[in-house]
């Protein structure tokens, strides 16, 4: 989802950072995708990536990825229209 809005946009230059090292590593093609039924979206993935000039694509540990997990987490879960806006304030403690 995020590699489609991010090529809509037209954006050249992007910045990956993943927790799944075994998903970073199958998309730079270090690693081969063995279970079928994600071959597909590794497919997708990559097809995606080839629209921007420059893409690093980047493991972090999740332990260091918990805020943002949950926050990708809570945007998969919102179901918006187009016209629809949601003011979600993030904090930290």
């Amino acid at each position: 989802m995020g590699l489609q809005m991010a090529s809509k946009m037209k954006i050249s230059s992007l910045e990956v950072y993943g927790d799944s090292m075994l998903m970073i590593n199958q998309l730079l093609t270090h690693y081969e995708v063995r279970k079928d039924d994600l071959i597909p979206y590794n497919q997708m993935a990559t097809q995606l990536l080839e629209n921007f000039d420059f893409v690093m694509l980047e493991h972090v540990l999740r332990k260091d990825n918990q805020i943002v997990d949950a926050l990708a987490n809570l945007a998969a879960t919102l179901a918006l229209t187009k016209d629809e806006a949601v003011n979600l304030p993030v904090c930290h403690r």
